[in-house]
């Protein structure tokens, strides 16, 4: 199996009660299949649209190529 794995970080506390990821911009993703296939995508302050739809394309063609996405402490990590 194939696996891609990807992991999101945020630079801003949460408050503790619900939140909103509506509005929870992450300051860096990246994604991987193995050790030397490694991507990194980030902006400053967030996250841009730009570099976004560049990591959702890249992770499609992943997809295509038959890999399942892999999230590994993916929800609520940083909470």
């Amino acid at each position: 199996m194939k696996l891609l794995s990807f992991d999101c970080e945020i630079d801003k506390m949460l408050p503790s009660e619900q939140v909103d990821f509506k509005n929870v911009i992450p300051t860096i993703v990246a994604i991987c299949t193995n050790e030397s296939d490694v991507q990194f995508f980030y902006d400053r302050p967030y996250l841009n649209k730009g570099t976004a739809n560049k990591l959702v394309d890249i992770m499609l063609d992943y997809i295509k190529k038959g890999y399942f996405i892999f999230g590994h402490n993916v929800c609520y990590f940083d909470l």
